[in-house]
């Protein structure tokens, strides 16, 4: 065979040979599971497509060695195509309510796009894959730098940021190490107090922030909104709070609630902690409270941390469960896209983020507190003025950011957008006790609570956008030159109101008025009023000045008012209130009892026709009208409470007693006599103007009415007797053993007056004696001389 020959044989035979080898590489690259059998270092250099170019790597992992975890970011979910990612779920819109559909997507979005990390992943030594997250398309990547490298991550497929897994502490937002004033050192002082129980029904926060009245006015504590607070654990055997969903995300998961520091139980409590204690702690008790483990990394149980891809995690957690509120009182410095992204995918789910501003001081600001979709929380103290631990400060976006805010945040903004107590906070701590603390963290749940009291009072389902903006819109700042008017780096737009922030979203009316006395006019102070529409009746007390005032009624809506009060008729008014106004309703009630008086004279024993009679009482003075023979009616008397019964008429002397109706009834009869203001000074003599003693006097009024006066005259002939000062003249009569009577007429007496009297009494007529025995004589001679004849003619 010549050589060409075999040349040509051999060049055939290597064709044929390269052939079948680049065939079998085909197969093998074609099997399943075939790159997660193949380490690194013998995988071919198109084990997976590589990006058109690489995705940029954070600054802080360029020169990262040994083991690093990452955050790996993919292509974002945009809300188009859907459907090519996931048959069975057909495009949705983004904006408006929260759809079950929207977190479907971006599990399907986010489990495709990941397919080629995850394939690498198994295919490469060095490169674990931790965890996925779809609230934000990205995952957690541990890289061993020295087996495996960072830059050809960056050119897989779908890759478009690399950046370093925070490290996320509590501590930091969590009371200062050390005070930084004076007013720190005071409250220092006040965390010696930890565990004592306070004698106040509601904690100085919760009255700061006007909770209690948001409660009474537009009842509502929170109940149907869920609360996912993010942070250490939480202890659930404590009096004060109730958990309803748990999830530990440490690396040995708890199946039960746990703190692993005390921080988390702090917040929770403050969140939707009850009052076991005697004293309201939670925002909004009757909320829904989830607890998320987010930061378990810890020394002994102390300063725990976390990182930021657990926030995520914890973050993810929290919208399957369908959170409507998440509280963070946690951060990291510097930012992060992927913070971002689950920040800007939670309010596109209607779920609002509450985060601690930090505790740096003027001029810094934490993440994610500080992103600009957070409802960011900054402290005050309480004198409501900002403690220099508070963070705060003007983010320039694009310097801050770097490209990584959504588009629609301006320019820059100012952090935090509004504060609340910070500052000598009670709460919960695990074992069942309670302490104060200080700190920013402190901060994010008040508002968080609020946030739920707002949505739980509305009936339409607001956005976060919505919530923020009336947090912001009616937040206040106390008076002081060095406090602007303007949102600034210290209160924001100002101390958080949940009072005013659930009155400006929703159609709200104020029912106000006043309840009085219809007899008196006087105001029923604890008269109960009671709005009756749709759904459970609101209802008030009136004050000492019988005032009221019920807010947080639905607006254009008619309600029947109820307004009772023990010894009082109630009343049933119809009202129509108009929204985002005040309508005045003035309610009279008539006292539910009648007192009546029979006023008679003291001395002549007649009914007295012109006696003024009152009955004073809690509520004013009742009048009662003549209605005949003496007797007098007070209408509309309250049955309640004891009364001061004053009778008076002109020319006697006024009579009071106390008197009260007896239980159950309500009539009164009373019976009073009045006695003469004026006197007759009696003078019972002879003719001869010598006194009688032991006179009897009757005296005679006008009428014809007559009364015998008490007693007989003295040695001296006198007796003082107590007549009516009624201007009307009387007739005295006096009569005396051995004394013809006799009666004297006075002239008019009057009220007051003493009116000397003088009635001389005649003695009887005499008889002779001698005249008397010779008449006798004679009238018996007579007789005698009749009998003798009489007896003459007989014989």
């Amino acid at each position: 065979m010549s050589a060409s020959t075999i040349g040509s044989r051999a060049r055939s035979a290597g064709v044929a040979a390269l052939v079948a080898c680049l065939l079998c590489v085909l197969f093998i690259g074609a099997a399943p599971g075939a790159w997660a059998a193949t380490p690194a270092a013998s995988a071919p250099d198109d084990a997976t497509p590589a990006s058109a170019e690489p995705a940029p790597v954070a600054d802080a992992l360029e020169n990262a060695d040994g083991t690093v975890t990452t955050l790996i970011r993919l292509e974002p979910f945009d809300g188009e195509a859907v459907s090519s990612v996931d048959e069975g779920v057909d495009e949705i819109e983004v904006e408006g309510e929260r759809e079950d559909d929207i977190i479907a997507a971006r599990r399907s979005h986010a489990e495709a796009t990941q397919q080629s990390l995850e394939r690498y992943a198994n295919a490469t030594e060095g490169v674990t894959l931790e965890r996925s997250f779809w609230i934000t398309n990205a995952a957690q990547v541990t890289v061993d730098t020295e087996r495996a490298s960072l830059a050809d991550l960056a050119q897989l497929e779908g890759v478009t940021r690399i950046e370093r897994d925070a490290v996320v502490s509590s501590s930091s937002v969590a009371a200062p190490s050390a005070p930084s004033t004076g007013e720190a050192t005071a409250t220092r002082a006040e965390l010696a107090t930890a565990g004592e129980s306070s004698s106040a029904e509601y904690t100085e926060g919760l009255e700061k922030i006007r909770v209690p009245e948001a409660w009474d006015a537009f009842r509502t504590r929170g109940e149907g909104v869920r609360v996912a607070v993010l942070d250490s654990g939480v202890d659930a055997d404590h009096p004060d709070i109730e958990v309803a969903e748990w999830k530990d995300f440490d690396d040995n998961p708890s199946a039960e609630p746990v703190d692993y520091d005390g921080h988390g139980t702090q917040v929770s409590g403050i969140v939707a902690g009850g009052n076991a204690s005697g004293t309201h702690i939670g925002v909004a008790p009757d909320a829904t409270l989830l607890h998320g483990a987010v930061m378990t990394d810890c020394e002994n149980r102390k300063r725990c941390g976390g990182r930021s891809s657990t926030i995520l995690a914890g973050m993810e957690w929290a919208l399957e469960e369908d959170a409507d509120v998440i509280s963070l009182s946690l951060g990291w410095d510097g930012h992060s896209r992927a913070s971002v992204d689950a920040i800007e995918n939670a309010r596109e789910a209607g779920t609002v983020v509450v985060g601690a501003v930090g505790n740096g001081g003027e001029g810094t600001s934490l993440s994610p507190g500080n992103a600009y979709d957070v409802v960011s929380v900054g402290a005050i103290d309480r004198s409501d003025d900002v403690p220099s631990f508070s963070g705060g400060e003007e983010i320039d976006t694009a310097g801050e950011w770097r490209g990584d805010a959504p588009v629609r945040w301006p320019d820059s903004y100012v952090v935090p957008d509004v504060v609340a107590p910070g500052v000598s906070v009670k709460s919960a701590t695990p074992g069942g006790g309670y302490r104060t603390n200080l700190g920013t963290s402190l901060t994010a749940p008040h508002v968080a609570g609020t946030v739920a009291l707002v949505q739980s009072a509305t009936a339409e389902e607001l956005s976060p956008d919505e919530i923020k903006r009336a947090l912001e819109e009616t937040a206040w700042k106390p008076e002081g030159e060095d406090v602007p008017a303007a949102k600034d780096v210290r209160y924001g737009s100002g101390i958080v109101d949940a009072y005013a922030a659930i009155d400006a979203v929703g159609q709200y009316a104020t029912l106000a008025g006043t309840v009085t006395d219809a007899e008196t006019g006087a105001p029923i102070a604890n008269a109960t009023v009671e709005v009756i529409g749709e759904g459970d009746p609101y209802e008030a007390t009136t004050d000492a000045d019988g005032r009221y005032e019920i807010p947080g009624l639905a607006g254009d809506q008619e309600y029947a008012v109820v307004v009772e009060r023990d010894g009082y008729e109630s009343v049933t008014e119809t009202r129509t209130v108009a929204s985002d106004e005040t309508s005045t309703l003035d309610v009279e009630l008539a006292g539910n009892g009648t007192i009546e008086v029979d006023v008679t004279d003291a001395h002549f024993g007649d009914g007295i026709e012109a006696a003024t009679v009152e009955a004073v009482g809690p509520a004013g003075t009742y009048t009662g009208a003549h209605v005949g023979d003496g007797t007098y009616r007070l209408e509309n008397v309250p049955t309640r409470g004891e009364y001061d019964l004053r009778v008076g008429a002109d020319g006697y002397v006024d009579a009071e007693r106390a008197v009260s109706f007896a239980a159950d009834t309500d009539r009164l009869a009373e019976s009073v006599t009045l006695d003469g203001d004026a006197a007759l000074a009696v003078t019972v003599q002879t003719e001869d103007r010598e006194p009688i003693e032991n006179a009897t006097v009757t005296v005679e009024r006008d009428s014809g009415v007559t009364y015998d006066a008490n007693g007989t005259t003295r040695e001296d002939g006198t007796l003082e007797v107590v007549v009516p000062g009624t201007g009307e003249s009387y007739a005295v009569e006096a009569a005396a053993p051995e004394f013809e009577s006799n009666a004297v007429e006075t002239g008019p007496v009057a009220s007051g007056e003493t009116v000397s009297v003088t009635v001389p009494l005649p003695a009887p007529v005499p008889f002779p004696v001698t005249g008397t025995v010779a008449a006798l004589f004679a009238l018996c001679a007579v007789l005698g001389g009749v009998y003798a004849w009489q007896r003459a003619r007989e014989s």
